[in-house]
């Protein structure tokens, strides 16, 4: 009954290679910022908009 691994890091490193892989880890923060970024700059050109009409 050996062990595939020979230490917990290189488990750690499968496990999460094998996550990524499935998309666990996946791009869901950058679409946030990315909605977050594009709403305030909205709301930036709105105010401005608000001023000079």
């Amino acid at each position: 009954m050996a062990c595939v691994y020979s230490s917990s890091a290189e488990f750690d490193a499968a496990l999460i290679a094998e996550r990524r892989a499935a998309g666990v880890y996946g791009p869901r923060r950058y679409r946030r910022e990315k909605l977050a970024t594009v709403a305030g700059l909205v709301a930036g050109l709105a105010v401005i908009a608000l001023f000079i009409f």
